[in-house]
């Protein structure tokens, strides 16, 4: 899960005196009219369990999963054959 710290500030220029101030500047919002993200965080599509003793044998067990995960669905994927460019959506989210 993402740590859900979300509300970015950007583009805030220099004060003329050389001080500075932050401004929440965006955020998410999703296409079932909702504010989300913030202080929720995203959850991560697989579960990996992290092992502090791998990571001290120099295993990264994220990154071993995603591998595996990718490895299972190419053993069945079947490439789209796109003789022109999908429609441009019409709809937000869709």
């Amino acid at each position: 899960r993402t740590w859900g710290g979300l509300i970015g500030i950007s583009a805030n220029p220099d004060l003329i005196d050389g001080g500075s101030l932050t401004v929440p500047f965006f955020r998410f919002f999703t296409p079932d009219m909702e504010w989300r993200v913030e202080n929720e965080g995203v959850s991560p599509d697989i579960e990996v369990e992290l092992d502090p003793a791998a990571v001290n044998r120099g295993q990264d067990t994220q990154l071993d999963a995603a591998i595996a995960t990718i490895t299972r669905q190419l053993a069945d994927y079947k490439p789209v054959d796109r003789r022109e460019a999908p429609p441009i959506p019409t709809a937000l989210g869709k």
